[in-house]
């Protein structure tokens, strides 16, 4: 859980950058496509669904509720498996998976989420962690019948980069949620050493068949068909983790062509040493960022 390195990048108006805000550990957002594998976990975790049952997506185009709801991939993916759901990112089977499970009792999915730690602070020794945004009840008053679709896909919730993280990694530790520690060591004047040594927040969030079900689809994603394939291609270790996209929330309404780019995950996927998390905030071309927040722990 030791915090190795963390920046925060702010784009100025004369185009400069600066630090001026820890963006990772007090900025909510809303985490997008990277929410999917708390999703589909849970999915796996009640028992409804298995990574290799296969899902139809259709036209990558699907009306839940008088909302529509597509996926980036022109013409859709057809019938594929829940791994390739989410190598592929596809939020109509993720939706669908989600909703299989939970269509006829989504407090179950609240519950299950938190039960996962991802509507609690993580009690970082850094001040100002905002409290993630995550329904405790189907009777708040902002619950709506596609409130469980836009969840399973990382709307209607919002967390901190560094609260995303943790969870990532908490896979990586085998399901064990770890505190992100700031401080390994506290030296006194008298020669003393106080060791700062790992708290453990909540001990094996899922079943172990849940969590090597969950590796695998984030190894998959850095793969050919993944939509990490091409970032890491050439890599020297594989990585496993989840790409991340979401609309702009602005002046009450998500604005078109204006997006949060992130990826979140952990490395190398078969011994894993280091989680990462990268957000840049409304990206244009390559070079881009308005806001950049990514903690490294290890």
């Amino acid at each position: 859980g030791y915090v190795r390195a963390i920046a925060n990048l702010s784009r100025t108006k004369d185009s400069s950058y600066a630090e001026n805000f820890n963006y990772a550990v007090g900025q909510l957002c809303e985490p997008g496509s990277t929410m999917k594998l708390a999703s589909l976990m849970a999915a796996f975790q009640e028992g409804t669904i298995d990574s290799k049952d296969t899902v139809n997506t259709g036209n990558g185009e699907r009306n839940f509720n008088g909302f529509v709801l597509h996926d980036s991939h022109e013409g859709g993916y057809g019938s594929i498996s829940i791994e390739q759901v989410f190598e592929k990112s596809s939020n109509v089977g993720t939706a669908l998976a989600v909703r299989k499970s939970f269509a006829n009792k989504p407090q179950a999915f609240l519950d299950m989420l938190q039960s996962f730690g991802l509507g609690s602070r993580l009690g970082v020794d850094i001040p100002g962690e905002a409290m993630p945004m995550l329904y405790n009840s189907v009777k708040n008053e902002k619950w709506s019948a596609n409130t469980l679709t836009q969840m399973s896909i990382g709307y209607e919730v919002s967390m901190t980069p560094l609260q995303v993280l943790a969870f990532y990694n908490a896979v990586a530790n085998n399901g064990n949620l770890i505190r992100p520690l700031f401080v390994q060591e506290v030296r006194k004047p008298n020669g003393v050493i106080e060791k700062k040594e790992k708290i453990v927040l909540r001990n094996n969030i899922c079943r172990s068949e849940v969590l090597e079900q969950c590796k695998k689809m984030m190894e998959g994603v850095g793969e050919p068909g993944g939509t990490a394939a091409e970032a890491f291609k050439n890599s020297p270790f594989k990585v496993a983790g989840k790409t991340g996209t979401c609309r702009l929330w602005r002046n009450g309404n998500y604005v078109q062509n204006h997006y949060r780019a992130s990826f979140v995950g952990y490395f190398p996927a078969d011994k894993p040493k280091y989680s990462c998390i990268v957000v840049i905030e409304d990206p244009r071309g390559v070079y881009y960022a308005s806001k950049v927040a990514a903690p490294v722990f290890k």
